[in-house]
Parts: C-alpha cells; sequence; structure tokens
C-alpha cells in the first residue's frame, strides 16, 4: 500500500482493516492449496486470492496469518490495490520471520501499521536487479 504523507494509521485501519495477530482455523477452511508461494528466510508462505467477506478477510484487503504462514488478498480489490496489499502483508510475514514483529508492534503501538505500510512501499519499489547484481560483484 502506497502511503501518502496525510495517511494515519488510524485512518488505515478503517481503509484495511486491523490486523488480527491469528487468523485461525477459519484459514484452513477457507484454502485451497494455492500455487503463489513466497520463500521468507527458510519458511514456505502460501499468498491465497480469496473473497473480502470471506472468513478470514471478514473485509479486509489483506490478511498475514503468522502460523499457518499464509497472506490473504482480496481477489476483488483493483490490481493495483491487490499488488500494494501483497507487499503490505508480504512486510508483516518478513517482519514475524525476523523474529522482531512483537517487539516492534508492542514499540510502534498504533504506528504499526503505517510502519508496515512503508515498508512494503520500500520493498515494492527496490531494484532488486540491480541488488542481486550487486550480491554478485561484491
Amino acid at each position: 500500500m502506497k502511503i501518502k504523507p496525510n495517511i494515519t494509521s488510524k485512518s488505515l485501519d478503517k481503509k484495511y482493516g486491523k490486523h488480527k495477530d491469528e487468523c485461525g482455523f477459519a484459514s484452513f477452511l477457507s484454502r485451497e492449496d494455492a500455487a503463489l508461494k513466497v520463500k521468507i528466510r527458510n519458511s514456505n508462505w502460501s499468498v491465497i486470492l480469496g473473497d473480502t467477506q470471506d472468513c478470514v478477510l471478514e473485509g479486509n484487503l489483506g490478511m498475514c496469518c503468522y502460523m499457518q504462514n499464509e497472506l490473504h488478498i482480496a481477489k476483488n480489490a483493483k490490481k493495483d490495490m491487490r499488488v500494494e496489499t501483497f507487499y503490505h502483508e508480504l512486510s508483516h510475514a518478513i517482519l514475524a520471520e525476523s523474529h522482531y514483529n512483537v517487539i516492534i508492534k508492542e514499540y510502534l503501538g498504533d504506528k504499526y501499521e503505517l510502519f508496515v505500510s512503508n515498508l512494503g512501499d520500500v520493498i515494492q519499489n527496490m531494484n532488486w536487479e540491480n541488488v542481486k547484481k550487486i550480491s554478485k560483484e561484491i
């Protein structure tokens, strides 16, 4: 999600919904075998497209289910919002895999979602080809 300077974490909650710490058993019920996967550290995360009204998304555009290693994205959102939401949820997963997610969340409080959105924007706009090239040359 691209964040404009005047967007607050409160307006993000209103637009995208509050993120839960865990999706619970409902994510297993709504899940089909996801063909979309992303590996973060040594963990494989499934990317699952669902309807915003399903039991996992509950009206949100995205949800990161930490225990199931699942990123749920609303398939009925516009393409650009699905992509932005994917990077936002991917940022949640990266923070979870870093084992600092809870500490960062507690420290930032209501600014946590804004931080995650900005991190997602940075990740989305990285020049990954250049990063890989530099990694090989150093």
